[in-house]
């Protein structure tokens, strides 16, 4: 499939055929909205829930609960969630840019937000571990990665919430940046103590 770009266009205007450098399949935003659509619902993601014997499907489910054994609590909004007798399906929808070549690596800087939403979904409808899927869904161009999250993922993303409630009640802030951490944090690219921010060089 072509990939699609669009922003900022009026529903009614017709679309140039070339934006931003991908190929527009259609002659409007309403016509690209519609492909969009059904290339995402084509996934095979899609078609499995589509199988699935009278699957609950929530959009936009929202899940709190408290995390390890801290005093620690925690709000989610998970995109989609499926639930059966089979099995739960959790996709979060991202629309950023990334390599349709290379997708896994994008992916899996979601993990800790897969974890902690496995983690709750696990608490809130009472399932084991082995019966949650956990997936990302890219939007432009439509993938679907699925990311397994693992007992070690989940009890790493505790470990995480739990010393951010610790460090709270303590009012200790000590920044700890590395690439692993940095790359959770919304607020990178301006945080000063950030692992990917370039170190002045001091003066002689």
């Amino acid at each position: 499939m072509e990939e699609l770009y669009v922003r900022n266009i009026d529903p009614a205007s017709p679309v140039p055929e070339k934006l931003r450098g991908g190929k527009f399949v259609g002659t409007s935003f309403i016509d690209y909205i519609r492909t969009t659509i059904e290339a995402v619902l084509n996934l095979d993601i899609f078609k499995g829930i589509g199988e699935m014997l009278d699957p609950g499907i929530f959009r936009e489910l929202s899940l709190t609960g408290k995390i390890g054994t801290t005093n620690a609590v925690i709000r989610g909004s998970i995109d989609l969630l499926t639930d059966s007798s089979e099995k739960i399906i959790i996709a979060d929808y991202k629309s950023g840019k990334y390599d349709p070549a290379d997708p896994d690596t994008k992916a899996l800087i979601y993990k800790l937000q897969l974890a902690l939403y496995k983690y709750l979904a696990m608490s809130r409808f009472q399932v084991d571990a082995d019966k949650v899927e956990t997936h990302i869904i890219f939007i432009n161009p439509p993938c679907d990665i699925p990311v397994p999250v693992s007992d070690g993922d989940m009890n790493e993303a505790v470990e995480i919430i739990n010393s951010l409630e610790e460090s709270t009640h303590r009012n200790s802030f000590d920044p700890l940046p590395s690439e692993k951490t940095c790359s959770y944090c919304d607020y990178s690219d301006i945080c000063p103590h950030s692992f990917f921010k370039p170190q002045n060089s001091s003066s002689a």
